[in-house]
């Protein structure tokens, strides 16, 4: 668990820029908050292989250079639409499949999320955070209620928005299964680590299980998992060696 949430977790961070080093540029800058969301909205099977958070991104950015400045934009009523009409367009000009009924609602959805930050300068990254700080399960439905955003994709966006604003230990000890995403890495790490643990074990119990060891041995729950998931992919990469080489870090 300390090597995962060690050196693994230390490189995931590194290689994938989600330490507090970057937070004043995301809370500063609005823009770069929404681009946070947009980037990291579609980590779902498929939608990281096809881009489209890049493609989002691009969306955004043609978007705002039309009326040239990133508030008028967003404070637009149709923001969402025009978001979603360029959407559509970079994806037919790179010949990538639009896959509408997972990604309109993941598009427009953080739009209006943003549309909703308007005490926080329109800036979704500072406006989740401050939600963190009063209230997890605020942060996590308001995630949850985008459509296409799922109860794997919000823990992942929360999970690091609260890495790189440094908030875990402020965030309740109950409620910090809302930073564990559980993938099939994250899973099956944790079923290597503890013996009682069954691959029919539903994801909220496998993201308990972490939580409670983490405290336990006070190891940081983010980072454990962070670390789990960037040694399964990049190390082990071969699910069958996992518990193998889980046993080697030793």
């Amino acid at each position: 668990m300390e090597k995962l949430a060690g050196e693994w977790a230390s490189i995931y961070q590194k290689e994938h820029k989600r330490t507090p080093r970057i937070a004043p540029s995301l809370v500063r800058n609005p823009q770069k908050g929404l681009e946070y969301f947009l980037q990291d909205g579609f980590a779902r099977a498929g939608g990281e292989q096809a881009g489209y958070g890049k493609i989002a991104v691009d969306a955004l950015r043609r978007c705002i250079m039309k009326v040239k400045d990133y508030e008028a934009f967003v404070t637009n009523e149709n923001a969402p639409e025009l978001a979603w009409t360029e959407f559509e367009k970079t994806c037919s000009s790179q010949g990538v499949g639009l896959n509408k009924k997972l990604n309109e609602g993941v598009v427009k959805g953080l739009i209006r999320l943003t549309q909703e930050s308007r005490d926080y300068d329109y800036n979704p990254f500072r406006y989740i955070g401050k939600m963190v700080e009063f209230s997890m399960t605020d942060a996590f439905i308001a995630l949850t209620n985008i459509k296409g955003i799922a109860d794997k994709i919000a823990p992942f966006l929360l999970r690091d928005l609260v890495c790189i604003q440094n908030l875990e230990e402020k965030v309740p000890l109950e409620h910090r299964i809302f930073l564990q995403p559980v993938d099939r890495w994250v899973k099956n790490t944790a079923i290597c680590l503890w013996a009682d643990l069954e691959v029919r074990v539903p994801s909220w119990g496998i993201a308990m299980r972490i939580v409670d060891k983490c405290n336990e041995f006070d190891i940081s729950g983010i980072r454990f998992n962070q670390g789990a998931w960037k040694f399964g992919t990049s190390k082990v990469k071969n699910m069958k060696h996992l518990c193998n080489q889980l046993e080697e870090l030793l």
